[in-house]
């Protein structure tokens, strides 16, 4: 991918996550970061488009990211520290409710809720898992349709039934999972965030965050990374 291609992907992944809507060649060349023309752009965007970055929902729309779009994205720009905002909340959290499993993992999942704005799920040792945000996602356009609704209720199956399917996933932060890549269940259009940190203890303790598969994903990842080093590693 050239530097030009690499700064057009970034440009209609970010806007796509924050609008939904597919970007144009116009569009893009008003952006006050591009010298080019929307000739330029539009041809670079065809190359995208062929080599699988980008997609569009009918011959005249604008481009939107594909799941190997928004996985470039993931892997090589999302910014790799925790939100402090997180980092202090969850603190908080854990300083006043570490009485019992369930209430504390409730309470975790209520705070990354609040924080992220979509569904979060909490699962503490052998606790079965807490979840709280689902409202926020029910208002969102994407989870209108029946079948992903389905989809979502066996993914929450798997994360209650049996979190420790996600145990270990990696030593250097949050797992993303991007629409169909999800190991544990078949889903589409939607996508997770995902952290497994080893305690102290040994025990297991999960977080995800759940939603479309235009989330934030730096901000969700993010706000994990803080659960991690604030509460994970901390939790005996």
């Amino acid at each position: 991918m050239t530097p030009r291609q690499a700064s057009i992907l970034r440009a209609v992944v970010r806007e796509y996550i924050r609008t939904g809507e597919p970007l144009g060649s116009v569009q893009l060349a008003e952006r006050e970061e591009f010298p080019w023309s929307s000739a330029t752009i539009r041809a670079e965007c065809t190359d995208l488009e062929e080599e699988g970055f980008l997609s569009r929902p009918h011959p005249s729309a604008g481009r939107m990211p594909t799941t190997s779009g928004y996985r470039y994205y993931v892997d090589h720009w999302m910014e790799r520290t925790p939100n402090r905002t997180a980092s202090a909340q969850l603190r908080r959290v854990a300083e006043r409710d570490r009485i019992a499993d369930t209430r504390f993992a409730r309470a975790l999942a209520h705070a990354l809720a609040h924080l992220s704005g979509t569904l979060a799920v909490v699962a503490l040792r052998e606790t079965a898992a807490q979840e709280a945000g689902l409202g926020y996602l029910l208002r969102m356009r994407e989870f209108a349709e029946p079948r992903v609704g389905d989809d979502l209720e066996r993914l929450l199956d798997v994360i209650v039934d049996a979190p420790a399917v996600f145990d270990g996933l990696s030593d250097e932060g949050p797992v993303v999972f991007i629409d169909g890549e999800n190991p544990a269940v078949e889903s589409e259009r939607m996508s997770m965030v995902v952290t497994s940190p080893r305690c102290r203890s040994g025990h297991t303790v999960v977080a995800a965050l759940i939603g479309p598969v235009r989330m934030p994903y730096n901000r969700y990842w993010r706000i994990l990374r803080a659960f991690e080093q604030t509460v994970g590693h901390s939790f005996v």
